[in-house]
């Protein structure tokens, strides 16, 4: 077995690796070749790839990301291998102290073994709809309004996702009050991404965002955007574990009424 940087042309390679359930890797891992801030990895076994795993650095934290082992060869350390060679060079490289993962429930025990510790779940809900009762007009972006929105998401998150959100700016939807930045919406950042300050707000966005249903995805600890798509149909049907590796980051998940995904949180 040998780690090796994944390229182009082993895209063609994805469709045995695809698990059962997950959106298609595909679209991520051309992201990923493309993007300077992310590293991704394939595990080869006689010339043939049987998993792949990818690191995701911003200016001082990382993310490891579609960590996948082909069905025909778990339960023999892939995982493991991709896993902590992912780690030590976030950790090696960067001199990175603090790491993140979603892991699903077969990831957990191994992420477990490693060293990450459960922060929080992310909550998936379905089958309701959010009635476009917004109180708040929004505005489209403009350049004086960027200090305010990355300030915002590092408020959210304690991480600096500059160059990650750079590209999906255009497509924002703003929240102002007197002149204050309050709380945005950008669709075109994995699953729709909504950070607020105030849940009046974060609602709003999210009604802005839902008024046609679709899946919900929020941090456990946002008792108000879950009791909201509670009261408007939306069922749990599953979760994923968010997990540390590392010093601990005083992130607000209460201000995240829409995550990334579950590559970014």
């Amino acid at each position: 077995m040998k780690i090796e940087p994944f390229t182009s042309a082993d895209i063609a390679h994805l469709p045995p690796l695809q698990p059962e359930g997950w959106l298609p890797v595909g679209p991520y891992y051309e992201f990923y070749v493309k993007a300077s801030f992310c590293h991704p990895v394939k595990c080869l076994v006689d010339g043939r790839v049987v998993g792949i795993g990818c690191a995701i650095r911003h200016r001082s934290t990382g993310w490891l990301a579609h960590i996948i082992v082909a069905p025909d060869y778990r339960r023999q350390g892939i995982g493991t291998l991709i896993t902590k060679w992912l780690m030590d060079f976030l950790i090696n490289e960067f001199q990175f102290k603090t790491i993140h993962l979603a892991a699903t429930p077969m990831g957990e025990p191994l992420y477990r073994q490693l060293g990450f510790r459960r922060i929080s779940d992310y909550v998936f809900m379905r089958d309701g709809r959010l009635k476009d009762e917004s109180h708040v007009q929004t505005v489209s972006f403009s350049r004086d309004l960027r200090d305010a929105a990355l300030a915002m998401d590092m408020a959210a998150s304690f991480e600096d996702r500059s160059q990650l959100l750079e590209p999906h700016w255009s497509e924002g939807r703003f929240v102002m009050n007197n002149g204050v930045l309050e709380g945005y919406y950008l669709p075109t950042l994995g699953e729709g991404y909504i950070v607020a300050t105030r849940p009046e707000v974060g609602l709003s966005l999210m009604q802005l965002k839902h008024r046609n249903g679709g899946v919900a995805v929020v941090p456990e600890q946002n008792n108000v955007a879950m009791r909201h798509l509670k009261e408007n149909g939306y069922i749990e049907y599953r979760r994923g574990t968010r997990m540390i590796y590392g010093e601990p980051l005083p992130w607000r998940p209460e201000m995240i009424f829409g995550r990334i995904g579950g590559n970014l949180g």
